[in-house]
């Protein structure tokens, strides 16, 4: 024997000791991970929420007068309690709380709500005249109370048949942005 010592750092030793330096620093780092993979999907989905609720205040604001709107077009469930001034506001204050929140809704959103004013009112009558409701007067001369003669003039003499679909299509795009349902209606 030759006096040489063997060192007690064999290669499997060395093995032990890494994988025992290791595994916490992987366990750590893995963690670390899935923290910040968590932290970033409650900051989405609280983003969402409030978009949501965002969206529910519009919603619950215009719901209201864009259901007027309908029922005085279409002569059901309201339509007497309306007449054509009386529906232009209700127009101008969904028009208002629309535009103003424009970013809040999807695209094809926004478009359904143009869409449906489009059906409902013809617009663009000259400076400082009001949009035309695009219904009759048949119903309304003897159903609204007070109906005024000059009322009349205020509408466009016919209804536009896409106005139910139009308004269909809206309420359910808007539902959908609010998370009520799908664009599939589930």
């Amino acid at each position: 024997m030759t006096g040489e010592r063997k060192s007690p750092w064999n290669s499997l030793e060395i093995a032990k000791l890494c994988a025992g330096l290791l595994t916490p620093i992987l366990v750590a780092w893995f963690g670390f991970l899935i923290q910040q993979q968590l932290a970033e999907q409650s900051r989405s989905w609280q983003s969402q929420q409030r978009l949501a609720d965002r969206r529910i205040q519009v919603y619950d604001s215009v719901r209201n007068e864009r259901n007027r709107i309908y029922c005085f077009i279409e002569d059901v469930g309201s339509w007497k309690e309306d007449n054509p001034e009386t529906v232009v506001g209700h127009k101008r204050m969904i028009d208002r709380a629309m535009h103003t929140n424009r970013a809040i809704w999807a695209a094809d959103t926004f478009q359904a709500y143009l869409d449906y004013m489009y059906a409902a009112f013809e617009t663009y009558q000259g400076v400082g005249t009001d949009a035309k409701l695009k219904t009759t007067d048949l119903e309304k001369k003897v159903g609204v109370p007070g109906w005024r003669p000059d009322w009349s003039g205020r509408l466009t003499g016919t209804r536009d048949t896409a106005h139910r679909k139009r308004y269909d299509k809206l309420v359910d795009l808007m539902s959908r942005d609010i998370s009520l349902r799908t664009q599939s209606g589930s």
